[in-house]
């Protein structure tokens, strides 16, 4: 179910290629190891210490992509009737751009203005009042607000990442974000090792990799001798927090952080977590009709299950009026892992499906490989969801000790 081919470019860079002739477009993607983290804040860069501001990854994106040499390469392609946007992640940031005309042109110039930026402080000049508007209405998205805030309470060492409630950061931290940091940070993380690219469509193997091979022929070399510190990620702690923050708004969110176990695979470890998501907040599940019938949860807004290095989250946002009722019944699940066969059978039938339907459009699984690239090389898990059997499931739940928690909790985010 995998047609993806991995071939390593000359500079050392992985291209995830899937060509098929029945494709009428072209997809590109650049995947760069770069997010909005707190991971990303503090660094050594040819023997100096370096501690930036939130927001660093995002303002790179805009910065590389509307500000090249070539112009704004995504209104260019908005002309050449394709789609060329970009978006920042906690872990990444990834490029993209998408149709049929003057594809090549397209790819050249992306590659271009990521691999050799020409921008200047002008440029970021006017590049912040942009994001300052976005960082503005970015504010009014309480969900996201109330999921930062858990996560904050869970690893304090983050703090001036979720201090500012958003991935991009504010309006105060926008306006310090200087020309000279962007390009410390541009040189120590937009390194070759840090890079993955995806192309699915009607292309011929040799022509496209010896094409990709010439335009970063004559890039600039991108090697990078960047050094992390060692992070304590807050081991587990028993204490229980909560915080109510000056803004209008009903939502509560949980957070739950508990330790990965190390004899697990990431694979492994993903596909369970989104097991357990799916019975917790799909439709059919006795423990989603249970909060339903008896009003746990009026409105779910986000869920989040995933990992931090060494420690697995879970992390959502909700509103209710029951908020240590439901703690309590969420808490009681995890630890009890109260999944029958029949209802792992009918969870597994349901992912699969999903996953299928993903796979008929296949643009849409290349644009994803993003979210994927962190725990497989794989375009697609149909591999291994068709594979796995409730055994196994349960023996890998079992592994994930709940019990011992870290625990966040947001009550509504009211204003006083």
């Amino acid at each position: 179910m995998n047609n993806f081919k991995k071939i390593i470019l000359d500079n050392g860079v992985p291209l995830y290629l899937n060509t098929d002739d029945n494709l009428k477009q072209i997809f590109f993607g650049y995947l760069i190891n770069y997010g909005s983290s707190g991971n990303w804040f503090d660094f050594n860069l040819n023997g100096k210490d370096y501690h930036v501001l939130p927001g660093m990854a995002h303002f790179l994106e805009h910065l590389l992509g509307e500000r090249s040499k070539n112009g704004n390469i995504y209104t260019n392609n908005v002309k050449n009737n394709n789609e060329a946007n970009a978006y920042t992640s906690q872990s990444n940031t990834f490029y993209y751009v998408f149709g049929k005309n003057n594809m090549y042109k397209s790819i050249k110039e992306l590659i271009e203005a990521i691999d050799d930026p020409v921008f200047t402080k002008e440029d970021v000049d006017k590049t912040r009042c942009a994001i300052e508007e976005e960082a503005t209405m970015t504010l009014d998205e309480y969900n996201n607000i109330a999921t930062n805030l858990a996560i904050n309470n869970l690893y304090k060492n983050f703090d001036s990442f979720y201090k500012t409630y958003t991935s991009i950061g504010n309006r105060s931290t926008t306006k310090k974000i200087d020309f000279d940091t962007l390009r410390v940070c541009y040189d120590a993380f937009y390194q070759n090792q840090n890079k993955k690219l995806v192309i699915t469509g009607n292309v011929n193997e040799k022509e496209i990799v010896d094409f990709l091979n010439n335009t970063f022929s004559k890039m600039p070399k991108h090697e990078s001798s960047v050094i992390f510190p060692n992070y304590d990620k807050d081991p587990i702690r028993k204490d229980y927090d909560e915080l109510n923050r000056n803004v209008t708004s009903d939502i509560n969110a949980i957070g739950i952080k508990v330790k990965k176990p190390h004899d697990l695979s990431k694979l492994d470890l993903i596909i369970c977590l989104e097991m357990i998501a799916q019975y917790l907040f799909g439709n059919q599940s006795k423990y989603s009709i249970y909060i339903k019938d008896n009003r746990l949860i009026d409105v779910l807004k986000s869920c989040m299950m995933t990992w931090n290095d060494d420690y697995l989250e879970f992390v959502h946002s909700y509103i209710t009026n029951k908020n240590d009722e439901y703690y309590k019944v969420l808490m009681d699940f995890l630890t009890k892992k109260e999944i029958s066969k029949e209802e792992f059978e009918m969870i597994k039938k349901t992912i699969i499906a999903d996953e299928v339907r993903s796979l008929d459009y296949k643009y849409d699984a290349a644009e994803h490989f993003e979210v994927r690239s962190e725990y497989t090389e794989s375009i697609s898990d149909i591999d291994y969801l068709t594979s796995i059997n409730y055994d196994r499931f349960k023996e890998i739940f079992n592994e994930i000790d709940f019990s011992n928690n870290t625990k966040s909790s947001i009550k509504k985010l009211i204003k006083k």
